[in-house]
């Protein structure tokens, strides 16, 4: 089963004509009881958190970028957790050469396979 969710629930309106922007850490914390009311709900064994944003609101690193955090595995209150590239990012960087987004992205999603795999023992 997969669920999906935002970690912020209303985007914030952009401003220069954007028409969105990023979440401030006010509006992350402001979200995230929310948030984790429905992670409590759900009961994941497994999360990936696509992008910046969710990067934050689970495991409050803004120091470090998604660029440096991807990929890797974080436990979370039982919870295996791991940060991805957003969807979003993906489409704006087509490529798929060795390095690229798309093929980290590839093997982030072969590593969450595997560890699926070892979780429900197959």
């Amino acid at each position: 089963d997969v669920f999906i969710t935002n970690s912020v629930f209303r985007m914030p309106p952009g401003e220069g004509g954007r028409s969105v922007r990023k979440p401030t850490s006010a509006e992350i914390e402001y979200y995230k009881p929310y948030l984790l009311r429905i992670i409590e709900l759900v009961n994941p064994k497994i999360m990936l958190l696509t992008g910046g944003v969710s990067m934050q609101s689970i495991l409050n690193e803004t120091k470090l970028g998604i660029t440096k955090m991807r990929g890797q595995w974080h436990e979370v209150e039982g919870r295996w957790v791991m940060p991805i590239f957003h969807p979003a990012y993906l489409l704006r960087n087509p490529a798929r050469t060795p390095g690229s987004p798309k093929a980290l992205m590839w093997q982030d999603i072969q590593e969450v396979k595997r560890k699926y795999d070892e979780l429900i023992g197959t």
